[in-house]
């Protein structure tokens, strides 16, 4: 996302060994709907942000404290339409993900790149001015063993 020089409007945080995170906790986080992405832990998916509410959301999140700094990305289910004064309906998890690189574009705009930390169920939502957030419970996720016959079996045949 180019050079950065003192002054620049973007955001560089990642450490992918730190999972601040409490499993056991509901969090408070904003959402941000998606069409036709769905995001998952451990990778990481660049957006361009358009809306003015989700520029908002993103200049937000880069003043709010590194450990707060998540955002929840939801699946928008298909047809659903938005109905008069309200939201188009969403599947009831998704993806947190931590805001690791934000690119400030002159017109307002920006392009953002998230970083998957963990799954959760949606509690309720609790706000939807201007950007929807929701209490949010995480999903314990089973750690895998590299070493498991089946896992190396898989990994083989997509390395071929």
């Amino acid at each position: 996302m180019g050079d950065d020089a003192p002054g620049d409007d973007k955001l560089h945080r990642h450490d992918a060994r730190r999972d601040p995170v409490d499993r056991d906790q509901v969090h408070r986080i904003p959402l941000i709907p998606l069409t036709d992405i769905v995001h998952f832990p451990r990778t990481r998916v660049r957006l361009q942000v358009h809306q003015p509410r989700y520029r908002r959301l993103v200049r937000e999140v880069m003043a709010a404290d590194e450990e707060l700094g998540l955002i929840g990305l939801v699946l928008v289910k298909p047809g659903a339409q938005q109905p008069e004064g309200g939201h188009r309906e969403i599947f009831p998890g998704g993806t947190a993900a931590r805001l690791v690189d934000v690119d400030l574009l002159p017109d307002g705009r920006s392009t953002i790149v998230l970083q998957g930390q963990y799954r959760f169920v949606i509690r309720y939502e609790v706000d939807s001015q201007p950007y929807r957030r929701a209490l949010v419970e995480p999903v314990e996720e089973p750690r895998y063993n590299d070493t498991d016959a089946g896992i190396q079996m898989v990994r083989g045949e997509i390395l071929e």
